[in-house]
Parts: structure tokens; sequence; C-alpha cells
């Protein structure tokens, strides 16, 4: 069943579509996400943000608190990853009690590793943040936050996987509108407990550690009230304990390579401010890469929205057996990513100064000289990041070739 797709969009037969209704087809489809992927950026750019109002040392400690739930991901990515491509393939076939089987395999995968995770990090915050960091302080704070943001990878754990299937069913509003909604609670509760807005207490890093569990309990609302109202991917507890050997085995053959190459990039991005973290001045070059992820957070909204409707389109392609038109899907959409790349760098660049005035003052000296040198970084690494996301996962995965 891994490689029975369903019609591309919109096309009649074997014949592909022309260049202008295929881009406006991939924008119909790309710029839902990037309203959800901006809403995501949105989020660690408000945190960032509101954490310079308070001091340097909890705007390091939160980034590399943070560092677990980059690990954490690399999990969810891969379930998520399975489940979209054998969802976007039954969706084809409107067979939506594969679909609910799908769901149920995938969540329990994503609430084990969630579950696991949760442990980890609530009753052992010290040692986790004592990986990163030998300074006392910083320890303590971020230790403090990882206890209380804990909660949120059991809530990360069901809505990442329900919203990755509403994508590959083309439910995009949804994940965007819950997103969004998410960001705006975040944004004012870290404001109410950051300022003391409205007679709140001013109780800083614990009310953004707050704000960032209620922003996410909001969005597994959102997402149970929508399970309850539509029918295609209903939460029922039965779906969870509901086995098929033959789904099963398409999602392990689709996930557990995706695992080892997403687990690759989650370790490798944790262990930079590890490393960081126990050199002479880490602490400011730890500051500075929590700032500077501002940039990679802006400047790959669109090449990741690009790169991940790729799998919905050419997943939805290869029913036809028609290699040719699935290649040249795949080469349109690998160049609009590269221009949505480009945009992103060209964005990283603009912001730069905007942001390096804000936080000057706010960061020391030496902090600042590394956030203008990581900004360039970022510029480039964007490229990287957006050509990976088009190929690897959207073109790769899509059709059938995890490994």
């Amino acid at each position: 069943m891994m490689n029975q797709t369903a019609d591309p969009p919109a096309a009649t037969g074997n014949t592909p579509l022309k260049a202008g209704p295929f881009f406006r087809m991939a924008g119909r489809i790309a710029l839902p996400i990037a309203a959800q992927n901006l809403a995501h950026a949105m989020i660690t750019i408000a945190d960032v943000i509101m954490l310079g109002f308070i001091d340097q040392n909890a705007l390091t400690a939160t980034s590399l608190a943070g560092q677990f739930m980059n690990v954490l991901n690399s999990f969810f990515f891969s379930v998520t990853a399975g489940a979209s491509v054998l969802t976007a393939q039954y969706w084809g076939k409107k067979d939506t009690g594969s679909i609910k089987k799908i769901y149920g395999i995938a969540l329990r995968f994503s609430l084990l590793f969630a579950l696991l995770f949760f442990v980890l990090a609530f009753f052992f915050p010290k040692a986790l943040m004592g990986i990163y960091t030998s300074d006392s302080e910083i320890v303590g704070l971020g230790a403090r936050y990882l206890r209380i943001i804990a909660v949120t990878y059991l809530f990360q754990g069901f809505t990442q996987v329900y919203l990755a299937v509403l994508r590959s069913i083309e439910r995009m509003a949804l994940p965007a509108a819950a997103y969004i909604s998410s960001l705006i609670l975040n944004i004012v509760l870290n404001a109410v407990f950051i300022f003391g807005l409205f007679g709140a207490p001013k109780i800083g890093l614990t009310g953004v550690a707050i704000g960032t569990v209620a922003a996410n309990l909001l969005t597994v609302v959102i997402c149970l009230i929508d399970s309850f109202l539509h029918k295609e991917v209903r939460l029922r507890f039965s779906c969870m304990l509901t086995k098929s050997r033959l789904l099963l085995t398409d999602m392990l053959k689709l996930s557990v390579p995706a695992l080892f190459n997403d687990l690759g990039w989650g370790l490798g991005g944790a262990l930079y401010p590890a490393i960081l973290g126990h050199l002479a001045g880490g602490t400011d070059a730890i500051a500075a890469d929590s700032v500077a992820s501002i940039a990679n957070a802006l400047g790959t909204v669109l090449c990741f929205a690009f790169g991940n409707a790729t799998s919905i389109i050419i997943g939805k392609s290869i029913v036809e057996n028609d290699r040719k038109t699935t290649m040249l899907y795949s080469r349109r959409m690998l160049l609009a990513t590269l221009v949505m790349c480009a945009c992103g760098s060209g964005l990283v660049f603009a912001v730069k100064p905007l942001v390096i005035t804000f936080f000057a003052g706010r960061l020391t000296p030496a902090a600042l000289g590394y956030l203008d040198l990581m900004f360039i970084i970022n510029s480039i690494f964007i490229w990287g990041e957006g050509i990976n996301t088009c190929l690897i996962i959207g073109c790769f995965r899509a059709g059938g070739e995890a490994s």
C-alpha cells in the first residue's frame, strides 16, 4: 500500500499540470503550512524577546532547557513522517478506516516517547541541565523551567500527530488556527507574568514556563474539539488499541529510517550548545545562539512549508505510475523551495540590525559579537535545511524511499 496513492490534485489521467496551475495548487497547500510555521516561529521569537526583558541568564537557561525538547522532536518527526505519508496515500482512496488505524499506531509511539521524556525532565531536571553547563545559577534556573514545561511533552505527543494527519488529508486551516491561537495566548501570558500586568505577580522565568504550558494546553483543547466534530480523525482510545500488521510494518519502514536521520540532526543540534556551555565564555555564546534562533525561525518558514508540501504532492502523484510526471513535480517543488530559501536568507540579513539593536544593553558585548556571526551562519544554514526538507522528507520519503 505504501506506493499506492491518489490522482494528482486537479490533474486528469497521466497529464501533468502546467506550471501555472501547478504552482497555484502548491501555494494552496504550502501557504497554510507556512502560516502554521510562522505562528510556531513567533512563539519562539516572543519567548526570546520577552526573556530579554528579564536577563541574559534567563535567556541562556531556557535555551539550554529547550534542547531536550529538540531531541524529543526528532522522535516526533520520525513518527509523523511515517504517519503523514501513509495517511496521504490512504486519503487518496478515501479509506478513513485505515487512516484512523494509522493515527492510532502513530499516537501510541508518540505518547510513549513523550512519557519517557516527561519522566526524565520532571524528575531529573538538574541532571539534564548539568549536561549543558556547569554554571550553578544557569542549572538552577533551567531546572525550574524544565520541570514546569515537562508536561507539554505529553501535550505535544498528541497534538503533533493529530495536526500532521490533518495536513495529510488536506485540512490545512485547523493546524494554522491552533498555532496562531496558542501564539496569542503565549504572548499575553508572558507579558502578564513578566511585567506584572493586571495585578499579576512578576514571576519572570516561571511565568514564561506557565505561559508555554497554557499555550500547549489550548492546542490540545482545539484538537480535541475538532476530533469530536469531524469523523475522519476522531479521537477514540480504541484507535490506539487497534492492531494491523500491514500498517504497522509500513509505518516502521518509513519511520525507523527517518528516526535515524532526524535523531542525528536532533542530537547534533543538542550537542552543539552542550559544547558551548562548558567552554570559557559559553554563557555568552549560548545567549547569542538563543537570540539567533529568531533568524532561523523566520528564515525557514516558507522553505519548510514548500518542502513539506512536496511530500503531499508527490505522495498523491505516485499512483499514476508516471515517473516522468512525478520527477517533473519534484523538480518544480525543489525550484520553489530554492526561491523560498533565497527569500528566507534575505530576511535574516534584513532583521539582523533590528535584533542586534534591540538586544544591545541586554546582552554582554561578547554575546553581541557572537550574535553578529551567528546571523551570518544561519543565513547560509537555511539553504541546507530547506533543500534537505524538500528532497529527503518531500521527495524520498513520500516516494517510499525512507532509507
